[in-house]
């Protein structure tokens, strides 16, 4: 007796043709999947070698939406706005506290040493923005500025009110300082020039 497999042959060749086309097509196809999603990750991934701070600001730009740098923005010229005001006052208040302490000549000295030390303060505080962190070192400037005010509020002599110019000016450079840099972390530069002008605004006002 004779068994004849005619009618399994040909059943058999094309389930070994289409499974030897299935994984060719799936060799060819793998790696560009493969590169697709390297190259995505790639472009999501923060840069570890910046410091701390840094990289928590390039994640911002990858977590705040549209709403919440609306926000911000309005809150930046709000600030900025107090600030301008804050200055005014400091400045237009200045000689009658020193003529109140009979140091009438001493105004323009307090406000270059004041000047000086808030200006050289910017550059050991920039690298403790970055170490630290933008948050905290705000913070820091807010209580600084805060002393300030209130000691000129209650001072009882001109050095009082020298050493109250100096906390004041430091933390008034600090919030424009911090406020910037936030400027800058959060938009691109072709429209960076603008945004910074628009924090600046509350001067023309």
């Amino acid at each position: 007796m004779k068994f004849r497999f005619n009618n399994l042959t040909p059943n058999e060749v094309p389930v070994a043709e289409d499974t030897a086309h299935i994984s060719s097509v799936d060799e060819e196809k793998a790696p560009t999947t493969t590169a697709n999603v390297l190259s995505k990750d790639d472009s999501e991934v923060i840069n570890k070698e910046f410091q701390h701070d840094v990289q928590a600001a390039e994640a911002i730009n990858q977590v705040w939406t549209r709403n919440h740098l609306i926000m911000a923005y309005i809150l930046i010229w709000i600030v900025e706005f107090l600030l301008t005001c804050a200055s005014g006052l400091a400045g237009t208040l200045t000689p009658y506290v020193t003529s109140s302490f009979q140091a009438h000549s001493l105004t323009a000295t307090t406000s270059i040493i004041s000047s000086l030390i808030a200006g050289l303060i910017k550059l050991p505080y920039a690298k403790l923005m970055d170490i630290w962190g933008r948050p905290q070192a705000f913070c820091v400037m807010v209580a600084s500025f805060t002393l300030g005010m209130v000691m000129m509020a209650g001072c009882n002599d001109v050095k009082t009110y020298y050493a109250a110019q100096v906390f004041y000016y430091v933390g008034y450079n600090g919030i424009s300082f911090t406020l910037t840099i936030f400027i800058a972390d959060t938009t691109q530069l072709k429209s960076r020039a603008w945004w910074i002008a628009f924090s600046s605004s509350p001067w023309m006002v």
